[in-house]
């Protein structure tokens, strides 16, 4: 990969409300997508993506869940390569490129198993050869199958964790509530600059630089708040940034505060959209937990339910940074601010292709 289709992580961070605007004004597509969308209604689905697409496939179900009335689940590409849908089952596939060997191998799956309901989210493609999950899934006869390309993807490659695809995804994913509009005052670009901007400032705050220099990390979540995590984790471990679990939030206290006690040098943090019961569940855990021996580091989104959730995906991406900047580590090369050995670096690619894996 050439040099310049690198980009630090702080550049990615400033491309995001130009993301979430051109994600959002994508209405002819969206609106197609929606239309398809409700025609399935009442019916099951599973949600497939891995790494930043994964918690993007996460926010897909409860959107179809809540504003679609589709029973959907989320799963990772192997597992249904390995064990297929459930009888019945609609597929969603969520992956940046249409060039994904998982997801590929997935879909291949997917179709041979007779899936007839298929709705493709992934980003314009920029070499105008059209999309290839699309034309796989038209050759093996779909007979319900959409292609919602996200606008702001970008098509090219933006470095080893997804920042600029995932805000797009989930702008394009948002924007399937016709309310949207009114939600962000019909501004998506102010909204998301005005996120940024607290996110920012949030990432700097005392509270926050203190918690960098921890040496376990647990995040806490439910609700419209856990997608989101899911991505924190994701590009905490992708980025080699440390030691990190997460859990529900209420899961949190069926026995894994266990390794919090035991574990000096560990800090909590916990998330929370404005929705009430997410707030319940942490400020009851704070009333229980010790402030000098446990404390928990809340950062809360000022909307309700999934805009709430898109929130706190931009306030992760910041803490992200946050910790890259503490550890002197640039989360888009991390192999590069690290010392991965030659084989490593070749280890590392087969991984990802999964060489030898596939027939």
């Amino acid at each position: 990969m050439s040099p310049q289709k690198y980009h630090r992580y702080h550049e990615k961070l400033e491309t995001l409300p130009q993301a979430f605007e051109e994600a959002a004004g994508n209405q002819k597509a969206i609106s197609a997508a929606r239309a398809f969308l409700d025609g399935y209604r009442g019916k099951s689905c599973v949600v497939i993506g891995y790494g930043g697409s994964f918690s993007v496939a996460h926010f897909v179900v409860r959107v179809l869940r809540d504003q679609f009335d589709i029973s959907a689940r989320a799963a990772e590409p192997y597992d249904l390569y390995l064990n297929g849908p459930v009888p019945g089952e609609g597929v969603v596939l969520v992956s940046r490129t249409d060039n994904d060997q998982d997801i590929l191998h997935a879909q291949e799956r997917a179709l041979a198993d007779g899936v007839r309901f298929m709705l493709i989210v992934t980003a314009r493609m920029s070499s105008g050869k059209g999309n290839k999950l699309s034309a796989r899934a038209e050759k093996a006869g779909c007979s319900a199958c959409l292609t919602l390309e996200v606008e702001g993807g970008p098509a090219e490659y933006e470095g080893f964790v997804g920042v600029q695809w995932v805000l797009a995804a989930l702008g394009t994913i948002l924007a399937l509530d016709p309310g949207l509009q009114s939600q962000l005052e019909d501004a998506p670009r102010s909204w998301c600059e005005d996120v940024c901007e607290k996110a920012r400032e949030l990432a700097d705050s005392p509270d926050i630089q203190e918690m960098t220099a921890c040496t376990h990390l647990v995040g806490l979540a439910t609700g419209w708040s856990l997608p989101g995590l899911i991505d924190f984790e994701s590009k905490f471990v992708e980025a080699g940034l440390g030691w990190i679990e997460i859990c529900e939030s209420k899961s949190y206290t069926h026995g894994r505060f266990m390794n919090t006690f035991a574990q000096s040098g560990t800090r909590l943090v916990s998330f929370a959209t404005a929705d009430q019961g997410e707030i319940d569940i942490l400020e009851w855990l704070n009333g229980k937990l010790s402030p000098a021996d446990h404390p928990i580091v809340e950062v809360r989104a000022g909307s309700v339910g999934k805009l709430g959730g898109v929130e706190l995906f931009i306030y992760m991406l910041h803490l992200i940074r946050a910790f890259a900047d503490a550890r002197g580590v640039n989360p888009s090369r991390p192999a590069k601010s690290g010392t991965l050995t030659e084989a490593e670096r070749k280890l590392k690619q087969e991984l990802r292709g999964g060489k030898g894996l596939y027939p």
